[in-house]
């Protein structure tokens, strides 16, 4: 796959067939696998496949393990350390639960941190190339049932009781119908989620409309009518062509086209009685509400928001509530965002993560890497979905490239 836009995920040629090369190969794979697992596609839903997928991945990587690391790579796995103990909760829930919380969540990270480089740019490449073809197949799916022929579908329940049943179209699942307007969500659960991916792997992938990976990401992207995508879209897009010294006007244009197709769209279908799907999902949550701001920012309710205010002045605050007393209050509710994170695993766990990702950015410096860490930092205020192997495993491969490509960069001017 060519990528002249971004010297960090420049093609790698294959070694010699080995004992060693196959595990690395098969555990790339899995580790694709477990990334897309994470996003929670329909099939996986009720079932324990990010189990399996975990500890495939980590059996793989075990004959991997070499006996001398660089500083760098040390210095990571050191700054993991608090922020594994704090996220397991080992001091409020039962010893099993903390566990395997540890083992199942946290313990995968370890491994992309010892990534080679060649397994780094693999690993961005097939995550790239696997998530762009499933976009596209849902995409074909989706735009057929929209415009052309209603297809055979099934209805499918989703583990959280806070979502309705969704129509399953097996390339794709409807969960809100609004007929030609219908949101995009791909295989999983919501379009943010869609929206949020494919900003993320757009910035990765350096913008280029030269690769179909990006045009289809970028399709996906728009048809999700996601605010959080869209915001996190025009950020790392910003922050990529800032950072590269390229010209924004010039990125701007390779937006322009798909952004007047969406407003021209949003026109046709706008309802001056605000019953359009544009202005319930769009225009009304940019509108500013006295006691939140943005009124899209509505990812916490009124009665968490107020329990939250409790939170921090209690004593639970450093370590978070037990997931039984999050079980009591807050079970089957919509609430999603940096503040779900802060109660669930208290403030020194999220303290601790800052400093994980500090050290990955000081460790591996680069201008990309400071825009990736900031992009997936806004993320986290809405999302707090870090530790989602398709954002921690793609962050730890992302930035120790564009340090590598700094330093190739660097050498071959001198």
């Amino acid at each position: 796959m060519r990528n002249s836009h971004n010297p960090s995920l420049k093609p790698i040629y294959r070694s010699r067939l080995s004992i060693t090369g196959i595990c690395s190969n098969l555990s790339i794979a899995v580790a694709v696998g477990l990334a897309i697992v994470s996003l929670g596609p329909w099939f996986v839903w009720g079932r324990s496949f990010h189990v399996i997928f975990a500890a495939l991945f980590m059996m793989l990587r075990l004959p991997l393990i070499k006996r001398h690391y660089s500083r760098r790579e040390l210095w990571v796995l050191y700054s993991l350390v608090p922020f594994a103990f704090f996220y397991s909760k080992f001091v409020l829930d039962p010893l099993g639960q903390s566990l395997q919380r540890l083992l199942g969540l946290v313990m995968p990270i370890v491994f992309p941190i010892l990534f080679s480089h060649a397994e780094r740019q693999r690993f961005l490449r097939w995550l790239t190339n696997t998530f762009s073809i499933m976009l596209l197949v849902s995409i074909i799916g989706f735009a057929i049932r929209t415009f052309i022929v209603e297809l055979p579908h099934s209805e499918i329940i989703h583990p959280n009781p806070f979502y309705p049943p969704f129509k399953n179209y097996y390339f794709f699942t409807v969960l809100h119908d609004f007929g030609p307007l219908t949101r995009f969500t791909s295989m999983i659960t919501e379009p943010g989620h869609v929206g949020m991916t494919a900003a993320l792997l757009l910035f990765v992938n350096g913008y280029s409309w030269r690769k179909w990976q990006n045009v289809v990401m970028s399709i996906a992207m728009f048809w999700s009518m996601s605010l959080a995508g869209f915001v996190l879209f025009a950020l790392g897009l910003f922050l990529y062509f800032i950072l590269t010294r390229k010209s924004i006007i010039h990125g701007m244009i390779r937006v322009f086209i798909p952004l007047v197709a969406v407003i021209s769209i949003g026109i046709i279908f706008y309802s001056p009685d605000n019953n359009d799907i544009v202005s319930l999902y769009i225009l009304s949550r940019l509108t500013v509400d006295e006691n939140k701001g943005i009124s899209g920012n509505n990812r916490n309710t009124a009665s968490f928001n107020r329990e939250f205010d409790r939170f921090l002045e209690s004593d639970d605050m450093l370590q978070g509530l037990s997931s039984e007393q999050l079980k009591e209050k807050f079970s089957g509710t919509a609430n999603s965002s940096y503040k779900v994170f802060i109660m669930t695993y208290g403030m020194l766990s999220f303290l601790c993560l800052l400093l994980f990702m500090g050290v990955n950015l000081t460790s591996y410096p680069s201008k990309l890497g400071i825009g990736f860490t900031l992009l997936i930092l806004a993320s986290f205020v809405q999302r707090p979905y870090f530790l989602w192997e398709i954002q921690s495993f793609t962050y730890l491969c992302f930035l120790p490239l564009c340090h590598q490509a700094k330093l190739a960069l660097k050498g071959a001017k001198q």
